[in-house]
């Protein structure tokens, strides 16, 4: 859960400009702070089973209470941002029509999707000729970056489409994110099914356990 979460984070802020917002983050940073807490819970529940104390089962019901809150949400939020991921990802025709070759921040954010994701255009390679860049160049050729890295030669002329990455942008980027959301969504809900056992097994230990607080402050008072 966790590791989907930080990948989540990093793809997101890494092409950050290429989303509609970033309520996908809101979902990776709910993941990661429930792992976090499941983590500490985990050793609480450790420490307390050599004690048996009523007090810390009882803290370490409300801490399984709060964590299924926390997976929940985030199971819930998952699932929903996984089909909100097109519409997020909707700007992209925007950004490429908008490169102008000049090697401004948008270029680059370009160049850099296209060069670590090993794709060319929005869908493929033929969508840049339905940019502004294009038409304006007139030299018949698509980015560098949409060259394959083991084509040496490449100069992103169309006449070398062989050498281009076949695949477009969207396709690559909406998959990466959509694998991120899965794991968490998945991840979350198998969390969330240990943990409604770990209440019910808590609780019933809270009922039928001796209370040995109580019976220690009797014995005391009785001395």
């Amino acid at each position: 859960m966790a590791i989907g979460s930080m990948f989540l984070l990093m793809v997101c802020s890494s092409y950050i400009a290429f989303f509609k917002d970033n309520y996908l983050t809101y979902t990776a940073w709910i993941a990661v702070s429930g792992a976090i807490l499941l983590f500490l819970t985990g050793t609480f529940g450790l420490c307390m089973i050599a004690k048996d104390s009523q007090c810390q089962q009882g803290t370490f019901m409300f801490l399984i209470v709060v964590l299924i809150c926390i997976e929940a949400t985030s199971a819930v939020l998952a699932a929903a941002y996984t089909k909100r991921v097109a519409y997020e990802l909707s700007s992209l025709d925007e950004k490429f029509n908008h490169y102008n070759g000049t090697g401004t921040q948008s270029d680059r954010d370009v160049d850099t999707l296209q060069h670590e994701l090993r794709c060319c255009g929005v869908h493929n390679y033929t969508d840049w000729k339905s940019t502004t860049w294009y038409e304006y160049t007139a030299n018949n050729s698509v980015p560098e970056s949409c060259c394959d890295r083991r084509s040496i030669n490449c100069t992103g002329n169309m006449t070398q489409f062989e050498f281009f990455y076949d695949q477009g942008c969207l396709t690559k980027l909406e998959h990466r994110v959509k694998l991120y959301l899965t794991y968490i969504l998945w991840s979350s809900v198998a969390v969330l099914c240990l943990l409604v056992l770990a209440a019910m097994s808590n609780g019933i230990l809270m009922i039928y356990s001796p209370e040995q607080d109580y019976t220690a402050v009797s014995s005391g008072t009785l001395a």
